[in-house]
């Protein structure tokens, strides 16, 4: 039997109907949620999820003052260095973030050295962190966070460029 060509479509049109309503059946099926068994009183759950809350650039403040210290592991906050500031109200922590971008010598920070620095506060470990931003020494300008508080990957010195080229110096 030979097939017209109108026919072999209507069939074509068959075989996507019934693939479509197969498909929207299996999706229309409830799936019942499994849920994890109570935990027993007193115990710690094994799990558990620290909500951090995203970074708001409206909310940055610009803190100016001296370098007293520089840390480079993160005690009670933050892994990653840290730079205490004496300001005109006291003593602030900035954390500039994590890795060789971040490092008190990659930046060619020094304790005694006048700073600024612009970021967001949060609260860490039962004291206020600065999650710095951008930060402004008397020769270089490092931007170490997105408008997002992403922090940001710094430039390698692998050119024959100069160091204060690469350290967006302005």
């Amino acid at each position: 039997m030979e097939l017209s060509p109108n026919l072999s479509v209507n069939r074509n049109q068959a075989s996507n109907l019934f693939i479509v309503v197969a498909v929207g059946f299996l999706c229309a099926v409830p799936v019942e949620a499994q849920q994890a068994p109570p935990a027993a009183p007193g115990s710690i759950p094994a799990e558990t999820t620290v909500l951090i809350p995203a970074y708001d650039s409206r909310n940055e403040i610009e803190l100016q003052g001296t370098i007293r210290r520089i840390e480079t592991a993160g005690e009670d906050g933050p892994i990653g260095t840290h730079i205490l500031i004496e300001t005109a109200t006291g003593i602030a922590d900035a954390h500039l973030g994590n890795g060789r971008a971040a490092s008190p010598t990659y930046l060619g920070l020094s304790t005694g050295e006048s700073v600024a620095v612009i970021g967001m506060i949060e609260s860490a470990g039962g004291r206020d962190i600065l999650l710095t931003r951008i930060l402004r020494t008397s020769k270089h300008v490092f931007i170490l966070r997105s408008q997002h508080g992403i922090p940001l990957r710094g430039t390698a010195r692998t050119s024959s460029a100069p160091s204060e080229a690469l350290k967006g110096g302005l």
